[in-house]
């Protein structure tokens, strides 16, 4: 047997049950009360209350499980350990853990024990019973624990609760509700009949309707004293004496039934007694008798006041315990039963009981054997959520015993550092000054670790810490170097904590952020790996995103190996949406804000509520939503503590960009300074840069130039320092942004430049600039080609409008890009549509075809009806217009790609990009003909031969031919020689009967003394037009022709 399951066993053991008088008036009140969730045993001690339960349940062969409230689960981790254990013996082939009780999640104990319990139910076969027997020993925190847990109960579960007490005030609701069936001391009383057969039983032999009369008066239903009274009688032939009410009849009882034992069972009772439980093994060696199991089997056989568990265990009656204890005292001088009390803590040791060991070594007086067990056996309590224990045992034993023994101070701290940090520093302290100056260097470096394990709990004034840094010198390679392992490890992750949070410059850090890597990529302590993964997350992603990313997902992996619990959970959403955050991916962040919230309700500890909050407003900002970022940033605000003081600056570092994002800059102001304000008072310098910024990007808005122009410089400097290249980018975007707006073209090209190459190497798109100022940005960076690749990825992430059409780029990436010059191609998210896909799609590509044809704006469906059905009776043509145009909606992506409105369509702008409108918005401005030349590659939608097709082919015809006629004028008169032939040579590539760019090469070869190829162009200009016209050319390229002729007759020597 396992040492878990003989230290457990008596608590999850029904009693066995000998001569039960089967109560089928009770069995059928609790069959009714079986459809409901929760069954109350209300009654006074020895009212059978127990019995009625169990004889129920092997009656009626009901699935069970039985749990013995005693004193230990006073204590609320204990109490939710041992139900844990329950629900692991429920259900041994899940794998999955019960959920721990963590010193973390004591601040929300009430969302833990939904979960616990829902954990707890989901293993227990349906049907099956849930019994809490000896209710009234919980503490009173039990009730609102238990209240949050039966309101879990699923259909086809009861939970029976058996108490002296009746439901307090905690279950009204579920007694409001008809979700709680009592029965109580009315109820469970003894009728006459039930009298008359126990009586009977008990006595051994009949007794006249006149003494059963009399013993049913005696008692009034009161079950224990019946059976007492009744054996009496049937020993001595007669009722004896009638004590007057329930206590005095046990007490007289217990002291007759005490007397008249034989001496060695009166030794084996007292000596048993002092455990609250005992096995056969433990009565023998506690009263030196080797007959203790018999005695035992024969008090739990007369059901004297023992009941006898599975093993077997064996538990006296409360009453009778108390009883027993007390002669136990009176027998023997006080040093004998210390060294009695002492044994039995031996023994609860021996089970595995060390709870109960340690608490009998305290009562005995033995400090010191309490404080070795504590030692030895604190770690594995903490490692199983059981702090306050640890704590209880600490601050149990005798102030000068801890004081002597600096780890008894260590484990104490460790045990309150989650829930109360402060004080827990106090003696972390004291306890590593001590250990320090003993020499003791596993102890030193545990208690240093733990000392700053506070400060980050209490996520209020980190400053403190530079002392701790500066202490951690002391600590120097040879000593990691003899330590274990996995305490260098602890010490890894310590340091790089300080050092992150106060000293993110300091030139070491690099050193220890790989040690941690290694330690969050493959480290063997899980716990470890998720306490120090959120913050090396933050770390890795000021410079990798990527390698932040895998990093998060070897957590992940190991949380699906363990099967983590909800704060583990609720860990991994925040650090995946801050990751989705940077790198621009709304829609993931969003996903994981909301299931990271919704674990977090479920969680007993809301550590990641603001900060998914704060991830969810950032990215509704990036993404223009304002109403989803106004919705997230009050629900911040809701969320603040006083004295949170990191969690303050978040908050006013989004209400600032907020305030800039919606050109309400001098609340922006303000917001930025109050940002800068408690980030001072949190010590925190990680974050330092980016209040900088914001507060630079506020004042450079409120036209403080100068000031943030020295801010972003000083930023830059001091990220370059930290190696803090998000910050870098960050920086030098706000100073590309300032240049840009101060009309410093030069500055803000080379300041966009190294912004957008740090950015693109990192895998970084977040920033904190307004939507306006970010596109002006990349509307920059794609005129002159900088990171356009990059850029064109970004804007897609955080789906950007594009800008005016007049002021958007051709490079822009737009959804939809149309070409209909010399082809055509659909390009949907800069994937073009396959020949499978066309066919399939005919019908609505011709419909885009002739709504391009029309001008695409504010186009009159009867054109479309016209052009495309007009042979159509009735409304067939509108019904095949909608039908086409929903299908070729669905096949742009976009519903609003084509707006139908009053009878007219047109394609939309901001979504869809269609050369003909770059090609003729270009011709019409002469700095950007050239780009549309180029961008005429043919004719348009060549081989359509509808005439609504033709007509805009000839007139975009024209306008080409037009704009080349005039840019290659303009390029003559300059004398750009080699740029005009390469104009009209790109000209004939798009149109290759375009007589006036033959005209134009024999015009500039002539002048530049190149009459060969002049006649040359001549030559290809009369066969092309033949080929393509069956026509000669026209007379004026004749008389050019002509011309050139003479002019090279004239330059030949004479032959003679």
């Amino acid at each position: 047997m396992s040492v878990e399951s003989q230290a457990n066993i008596s608590k999850f053991s029904a009693p066995r049950l000998h001569r039960t008088y089967p109560r089928m008036r009770l069995f059928k009140q609790l069959d009714a009360a079986q459809t409901i969730p929760l069954i109350w045993i209300s009654a006074p001690a020895g009212s059978g209350k127990t019995s009625l339960i169990a004889s129920w349940l092997k009656a009626r062969g009901h699935n069970a499980h039985w749990y013995q409230v005693d004193e230990s689960d006073t204590n609320i981790t204990t109490f939710f350990y041992h139900l844990g254990l329950l629900g692991r013996r429920a259900a041994p082939h899940l794998k999955q853990p019960m959920p721990l009780l963590i010193p973390e999640y004591l601040a929300g104990l009430q969302a833990f024990s939904h979960h616990f319990f829902r954990e707890l139910f989901r293993r227990i076969k349906v049907p099956g019973v849930l019994v809490l027997d000896n209710y009234q020993d919980a503490g009173l925190f039990l009730h609102e624990i238990l209240q949050a847990g039966c309101s879990e109960i699923p259909e086809g579960i009861s939970v029976v609760i058996i108490s002296r007490n009746k439901p307090p005030p905690a279950f009204a609701r579920f007694r409001a509700n008809g979700a709680l069936a009592l029965l109580d001391w009315g109820q469970l009383r003894l009728t006459q009949e039930e009298t008359c057969a126990i009586a009977n039983d008990s006595a051994g032999s009949p007794l006249d309707d006149i003494d059963v009369q009399a013993l049913y008066a005696q008692t009034d239903g009161w079950a224990t004293g019946l059976v007492l009274l009744s054996e009496r009688a049937g020993r001595l032939g007669k009722l004896g004496p009638d004590p007057t009410g329930s206590q005095a009849l046990f007490d007289y009882f217990t002291a007759e039934l005490f007397d008249r034992l034989d001496p060695d069972t009166r030794h084996v009772l007292t000596r048993s007694a002092l455990l609250p439980s005992v096995n056969s093994a433990m009565a023998c060696a506690l009263s030196g008798r080797t007959q203790a199991e018999s005695i035992l089997e024969t008090l739990c056989h007369h059901n004297t006041f023992t009941v006898c568990g599975s093993g077997p265990v064996y538990e006296f009656h409360p009453l009778f315990r108390a009883f027993l204890e007390q002669c136990l005292r009176e027998e023997l001088p006080a040093a004998e039963f210390a060294a009695l009390q002492r044994q039995a803590a031996e023994l609860l040791e021996t089970a595995g009981d060390i709870d109960a060991a340690i608490t009998w070594r305290i009562r005995a007086g033995d400090s010191e054997g309490a404080a070795s067990l504590i030692m030895a056996h604190a770690q594995s309590y903490l490692v199983q959520g059981r702090a306050s224990t640890v704590v209880g045992w600490i601050t149990a034993l005798p102030r000068v015993v801890v004081a002597q023994n600096p780890w008894l101070g260590y484990w104490c701290g460790l045990g309150e550092l989650a829930s109360s940090p402060g004080a827990a520093r106090v003696q972390l302290e004291d306890a590593y000054g001590r250990l320090k100056a003993r020499g003791d260097r596993p102890g030193q470096v545990l208690a240093w670790c733990a000392v700053v394990d506070s400060y980050v709990y209490e996520w209020r004034c980190l400053a403190p810490l530079d002392r701790w840094i500066d202490e951690a010198g002391v600590i120097d390679t040879a000593i990691l170097d003899a330590l274990p392992t996995a305490i260098g490890d602890y010490f890894a992750c310590g340091l790089f904590k300080a050092l992150m949070l106060r000293q993110p410059a300091h030139p070491l850090i690099g050193r220890w952020a790989q040690r941690v890597r290694d330690i969050v990529l493959s480290g063997d302590d899980f716990q470890l790996r998720f306490r120090i993964g959120p913050l090396y997350l933050q770390y890795a992603g000021l410079n990798d995103l990527q390698g932040a990313a895998i990093a998060l997902e070897a957590l992940r992996s190991v949380a699906r190996q363990i099967d983590g619990c909800s704060v583990i959970r609720v860990s991994l959403q925040a650090m995946a949406a801050g990751l989705a955050q940077g790198s621009g991916h709304h829609e993931a962040v969003m996903d994981h804000v909301r299931e990271g919230l919704m674990q977090d309700e479920h969680s007993a500890v809301r550590i990641w509520n603001h900060s998914l909050l704060g991830h969810a407003a950032m990215s509704a900002l990036l993404h223009g939503d304002r109403n989803l970022a106004e919705d997230y940033l009050l629900r911040m605000k809701d969320s603040l503590v006083a004295d949170r003081y990191m969690d303050l600056s978040t908050y006013y570092f989004v209400a600032a960009w907020h305030g800039l994002h919606y050109a309400d800059e001098e609340t922006a102001l303000r917001y930025a300074k109050l940002n800068g304000e408690f980030l001072i008072k949190s010590g925190i310098r990680l974050y330092a840069p980016f209040a900088e910024l914001m507060l630079a990007q506020a004042e450079f808005a409120n036209t403080a130039v100068d000031e943030a122009k020295h801010k972003v410089e000083d930023v830059l400097g001091l990220a370059g320092r930290g190696n803090n290249r998000l910050a870098q980018y960050l920086g030098w975007l706000l100073k590309a942004h300032m240049a840009r707006q101060l009309g410093e073209t030069a500055n803000g090209l080379a300041a966009l430049r190294r912004a957008l190459g740090i950015a693109r190497a990192g895998g970084m798109v977040a920033h904190y600039l307004p939507q306006r100022a970010i596109r002006a940005l990349y509307i920059l960076a794609l005129a002159n080609d900088i990171e356009t690749d990059y850029v064109c990825g970004a804007i897609r992430t955080l789906r950007l409008s594009p800008p005016e059409p007049q002021h958007a780029p051709n490079n822009w990436p737009f959804p939809v890009r149309i070409y209909t010059l010399g082809r055509f191609s659909l390009l949907i998210d800069d994937t073009a549509l396959d020949e499978t896909q066309k066919k399939k799609q005919a019908k609505p590509l011709i419909l885009l075809k002739t709504l391009i044809a029309m001008g695409a704006r504010d186009v009159h469906e009867e054109q479309l009806q016209e052009a495309l059905w007009h042979d159509a009776e009735g409304d067939a043509a509108h019904r095949a217009l909608i039908t086409n145009l929903q299908r070729l909606r669905k096949l742009l992506g976009e519903t609003a790609a084509i707006d139908y409105s009053d009878g007219h369509l047109s394609l939309s702008s901001r979504h869809c990009w269609v050369d003909t409108w770059a090609f003729e918005r270009g011709i019409a401005d002469e700095p950007m003909q050239a780009e549309a030349i180029a961008q005429y590659r043919g004719g348009f939608l060549p081989g359509e031969e509808a005439s609504w097709a033709l007509v805009p082919r000839e007139r975009l015809w024209r306008k080409f031919n037009r704009a080349v006629v005039a840019r290659g004028e303009r390029l003559e008169a300059s004398g750009a020689w080699t740029e005009v032939i390469t104009h009209y040579q790109r000209a004939l590539d798009a149109d290759p009967g375009c007589e006036a760019c033959y005209q134009g090469l024999m015009r500039v070869y002539a002048i530049q003394g190149q009459h060969q190829q002049a006649l040359k162009a001549y030559d290809d200009c009369r066969q092309l037009m033949h080929a393509l016209y069956d026509i000669a050319p026209s007379s004026q390229t004749e008389s050019l022709h002509q011309k050139i002729r003479e002019t090279v007759a004239e330059s030949l020597p004479v032959i003679y």
